[in-house]
């Protein structure tokens, strides 16, 4: 055993390249031996991110390479608040004792001795400002800061950080081509970000040259370093007004209204139900425009959503929009949304495959329409939007593929990982 372990430290000492076959952003074993024998030290990165209903610390350790010019992610933990975001943010004190419940767990985790060189940064993404208006939050922000820096930890000049649409947008594209190993090498061929949320719906790519000198994308268009020594050309836009939630009450809202019930398309002839959305309740019912308004779900000869009125409303919901540079022929990575609903779908193999063609998602989103029952009421509705969204507004041909993937080398895609590892690079 003693054998073994002093050849293995010879090679991590003599050899410290990567030893991988992918290019990974995670430690391997050359890496955790090197940590092991006190060749490299361990960094820690702990990011407390706040927006959607709770607050979440998120900590990272890393180990930096030989060179020091990158990370590789050896652990990570977390922890939820247990309160709702709603239920503390007005109130400073119960803010605070927030925070100190969550750093709790990172002071467990962290030798004290470390405390002082781990960052530790607050967030608060866009949908923190559901819960407070900005004004009370330029209140809070100086309370909450000075609670943060007195914790022992590493925290920037501006502890508290609401984040811009276009910083969200930076961050997932960040994360996604850092864990992808896209940053690195001498040729770079880095992964559009698309991330579809309930109010927003964020697009991040590097662009071309004739992109560049497109005058009306230039105001969406910046440089970013982002600590690699290259600078990348970035488009970042958001549309508040193609969230997966916005979409769906506009296409409520085109259908016939009679009675205090709404008929939109894009749902089956039998449902009725209800939908609540910006503290709006919402009657709804198959459409009446359908031969079969009048048969039941369990009824064996049932037909589906009429594909064509369901697109047409779709697209006259996505027609008046400004055009952004057409994705075709870029690799798209989709989160949130564009992952969820397709896993709630049955979407086959879509934990283990990840990558699909344009024209996949189209055959399987017109099978599951053409279907007399869905496992989610909306499934129909939500999935032609987000297949007119790629094709129509985003201009993907059949053969581009995007990837819907959940996780990236077992690892979950997360904004506040790009966060916490820019923070020790930057």
């Amino acid at each position: 055993m003693n054998r073994l372990l002093l050849t293995l430290s010879i090679v991590a000492v003599i050899f410290p390249g990567r030893w991988n076959f992918c290019d990974s952003f995670k430690a391997n074993v050359c890496d955790k031996l090197s940590l092991f024998f006190g060749l490299r030290q361990e960094l820690y990165s702990c990011v407390i991110e706040c927006g959607d209903y709770k607050c979440q610390l998120a900590c990272y350790s890393f180990i930096p390479s030989k060179s020091g010019r990158n990370l590789w992610l050896n652990k990570k933990f977390y922890i939820c608040s247990i309160q709702k975001v709603h239920e503390f943010v007005h109130d400073p004190e119960k803010f605070k004792a927030t925070i100190d419940h969550l750093l709790d767990e990172a002071k467990k985790n962290i030798p004290k001795a470390l405390w002082h060189v781990s960052p530790l940064i607050l967030v608060g993404t866009s949908r923190f400002l559901d819960y407070i208006t900005k004004n009370k939050l330029e209140c809070l922000k100086p309370i909450i800061s000075c609670h943060l820096k007195a914790t022992g930890f590493q925290v920037p000049q501006e502890p508290m950080v609401l984040l811009t649409d276009r910083n969200e947008g930076l961050f997932d594209w960040f994360t996604v081509n850092m864990m992808f190993g896209r940053l690195r090498g001498k040729q770079l061929k880095t992964v559009a970000v698309l991330n579809l949320e309930l109010k927003s719906n964020q697009v991040t790519f590097v662009t071309s040259e004739e992109e560049q000198k497109t005058e009306k994308y230039q105001p969406y268009i910046a440089s970013e370093e982002f600590g690699t020594g290259k600078q990348f050309q970035i488009y970042s836009r958001s549309f508040p007004e193609l969230g997966i939630g916005e979409i769906r009450q506009k296409i409520i809202k085109k259908g016939t209204y009679e009675g205090g019930v709404y008929y939109p398309e894009c749902l089956l002839p039998s449902y009725e139900g209800s939908w609540q959305y910006n503290g709006v309740t919402y009657r709804v019912a198959g459409s009446k425009g359908s031969t079969n308004s009048t048969l039941k779900s369990n009824v064996p000869n049932e037909r589906g959503v009429d594909i064509e009125k369901c697109s047409s409303v779709v697209r006259q919901v996505l027609c008046p929009l400004p055009k952004v540079p057409s994705l075709a022929g870029r690799e798209i990575f989709g989160l949130n949304s564009y992952f969820r609903t397709f896993d709630d779908a049955g979407f086959r193999d879509i934990w283990m495959a990840g990558f699909f063609s344009v024209k996949e998602l189209t055959d399987y989103v017109m099978g599951i329409c053409r279907q007399n029952k869905f496992k989610v009421d909306y499934l129909c509705m939500d999935l032609m939007y987000i297949l007119l969204l790629l094709r129509d507004f985003y201009g993907l041909r059949p053969k581009d593929t995007i990837y819907l993937m959940g996780d990236i080398r077992e690892h979950e895609v997360e904004k506040t990982l790009g966060i916490a590892y820019l923070n020790l690079m930057l």
